[in-house]
């Protein structure tokens, strides 16, 4: 979740930039959303305490979504209601205890564990990787950057590890939205952050095979790039940046160049339009046998075992057993009602929200929209930037 001090330094840096220090943000339309019932800031107080947040959204502005598209399940979204709130009930403690039962294998693969700590995750992973027996290689990330700072924000978010080791049956986890073709010429096959597969092989010294759940026929996954980007302006020169690190099993960056932290936005403008701060190519997986909480928030998980034996932060429990789409695919352990906590200050800004009001169909209504990159602009149809005039322009949408 974003931080006092973060959601201060952006408006900081938005009232510079444009030139309006009067005004919060500088005037730029703000529209945030989220979940501060999840895992809570690194360091410092919630957005939501900073004095800024009440200038910016005052309380007739603030609304709570209440429909869930990850599970359908009326039970299970009880469930994680109430766990959401740490308020869990003797039904739905009953409940827990009876998902202690042992999940069975899908093709193969089996449920990723959820814990709380790196050490018990790496012992985990360690130890199943070697149990296979096979013939191990080793994938080495390529870095580059123009300062150690640059790389350091990148690596403050970047999923892909410096060093990453598979063999044939290692249990792995993709990193990245990727697209495929599939069987159907007019129908790609679209794998989302957080799919599961196993390795069945390596095509090419950075290339390598992998079955994942529910696709008919095996994937070869091959390196992409994380990077952090800006924008070359008329009076700059493009910067070459320095080389980090060693990447024997990886060439060069996959024909799609990613930009951002495991999303799939592909950079549209030409490659000298934009200077590359620091950048990370390597294989866009890890071994998932286990995996943290915190490295498993915002993804789906096929199957999930979840351990809240160790629960030691606010939203930790919540976090794990929302990763599940529907209890057959959930196995809990180590439940109990100390568990589930939820940050004090997190209840009572929950209390405040209004009902997000429901929206008639056919309903139209009119957004401004400031295009920052050509991202952006696909968000809402890839119009041509000829349409746009300084970059502002109104926006109608009709909702069915």
């Amino acid at each position: 979740m974003m931080s006092q001090n973060f959601f201060e330094n952006l408006d900081a840096v938005a009232r510079e930039v444009r030139n309006c220090k009067e005004v919060v943000f500088g005037g730029v339309q703000l529209i945030c959303c989220g979940d501060f019932t999840q895992l809570p800031p690194v360091r410092g107080l919630f957005c939501f305490q900073s004095p800024l947040w009440t200038e910016c959204f005052p309380r007739q502005r603030c609304f709570e979504l209440q429909q869930v598209f990850r599970q359908r399940d009326a039970v299970f979204l009880t469930l994680l209601e109430e766990t959401r709130k740490a308020k869990v009930s003797t039904e739905s403690m009953n409940l827990l205890q009876s998902l202690k039962r042992p999940l069975c294998d899908h093709d193969g693969i089996l449920a990723t564990e959820l814990y709380t700590c790196n050490k018990q995750v790496n012992k985990i992973n360690e130890c199943r990787l070697q149990q296979l027996g096979k013939l191990i290689l080793e994938f080495l990330a390529k870095d580059a950057f123009e300062s150690k700072p640059a790389l350091e924000r990148l690596l403050k978010y970047c999923t892909a590890e410096a060093k990453l080791l598979l063999c044939e049956g290692a249990q792995v986890m993709l990193l990245r939205n990727l697209k495929f073709p599939g069987p159907d010429p007019h129908v790609d096959i679209q794998l989302c952050n957080g799919s599961k597969g196993v390795v069945v092989g390596f095509t090419a010294p950075d290339k390598v095979l992998v079955r994942f759940i529910g696709v008919p026929h095996n994937v070869v996954i091959q390196p992409v790039t994380w990077s952090i980007r800006e924008k070359i302006t008329s009076q700059e020169e493009p910067k070459k940046h320095k080389k980090r690190g060693v990447c024997e099993n990886s060439a060069d960056a996959a024909q799609e160049d990613y930009q951002g932290f495991g999303n799939d936005d592909v950079v549209e403008e030409q490659e000298q339009n934009y200077r590359t701060l620091a950048s990370r190519t390597q294989i866009p997986l890890k071994l998932a046998w286990a995996s943290t909480i915190h490295k498993a928030q915002g993804l789906t998980l096929d199957k999930v075992t979840v351990d809240l034996s160790n629960i030691f932060e606010c939203g930790q429990a919540y976090v794990a057993l929302s990763r599940a789409k529907n209890l057959r695919s959930l196995q809990v352990v180590g439940a109990s009602q100390k568990s589930f906590r939820c940050n004090p200050a997190c209840l009572a800004f929950l209390e405040r929200l209004v009902p997000c009001p429901h929206f008639q169909p056919q309903h139209d209504f009119e957004i401004s929209v400031v295009w920052d990159s050509p991202q952006m602009r696909g968000y809402l149809g890839l119009m041509p930037m000829e349409h746009f005039k300084n970059g502002l322009r109104k926006v109608r949408i009709r909702l069915h």
